[in-house]
C-alpha cells in the first residue's frame, strides 16, 4: 500500500467513523471532507471544477464534449496536472 492510498483510506475512515458513531462535531467532519477534496479530489470533483471554469456557453459545451469523449482518460488516485 502506498502512502497516498493509506492517507486516503485514513481520511475516509475518520470522516465516516465520526459520522457513524456520533463522535466529533459537524465542523470537524466538514474540515476533514474539505481536506480530502483538496488533497485527493475524485474524478467527479475534478470534472465539476473543469466545467465550472467555462467562460461562456460555447466553452461549456466544448468542455462537456471533452468529458464525454471515448478517448477521455480518468486518472483515479494518481493524476498528473
Amino acid at each position: 500500500m502506498t502512502l497516498l492510498s493509506f492517507f486516503h483510506r485514513t481520511l475516509r475512515k475518520l470522516s465516516t467513523t465520526s459520522r457513524d458513531h456520533g463522535h466529533g462535531s459537524s465542523g470537524q467532519r466538514a474540515r476533514l471532507s474539505r481536506l480530502r477534496r483538496d488533497l485527493l479530489p475524485t474524478d467527479r470533483e475534478l470534472d465539476a471544477q473543469y466545467l465550472d471554469g467555462a467562460g461562456d456557453l460555447h466553452d461549456l459545451e466544448a468542455r462537456m464534449r471533452d468529458l464525454n469523449s471515448p478517448r477521455r482518460h480518468t486518472y483515479g488516485m494518481f493524476r498528473h496536472h
